[in-house]
């Protein structure tokens, strides 16, 4: 049987730290197979000489859990928002139609405004 939590010790090794083991313990007892968060605090920033604060991605990064930041719309100001899909450890796989998934529920927000002549 394939437990979809199971860290498997050849391909990961223990978990080294007490909150990435909280982590994947907290998913498993609860049944969690997918967290959705914001990607950033806010907005990509205006312009092309920085990405933004990548700090709401660290925690999942750290515990090892695989992550992907979709396009969830735009700001009033029409700057990009981002939601960040985190699965379950070693699952990526699963996390790729999933995130595909929501994405279309946000395409609409995503189409440009038109542009005046």
């Amino acid at each position: 049987m394939n437990n979809r939590w199971a860290i498997p010790e050849h391909q990961s090794g223990p978990i080294k730290n007490i909150e990435a083991k909280q982590i994947h313990e907290l998913m498993h007892n609860t049944g969690i197979d997918l967290w959705i968060t914001p990607a950033s605090a806010g907005p990509a920033p205006h312009g092309y000489d920085q990405t933004g604060c990548g700090g709401m991605t660290t925690a999942w990064s750290y515990a090892g859990l695989p992550c992907i930041t979709i396009p969830a719309g735009l700001s009033h100001s029409r700057l990009p928002l981002g939601l960040q899909c985190v699965g379950t450890f070693n699952n990526d796989e699963l996390l790729l139609p999933w995130a595909a998934e929501i994405t279309k529920h946000f395409a609409a927000d995503l189409k440009p405004s038109p542009t005046r002549k």
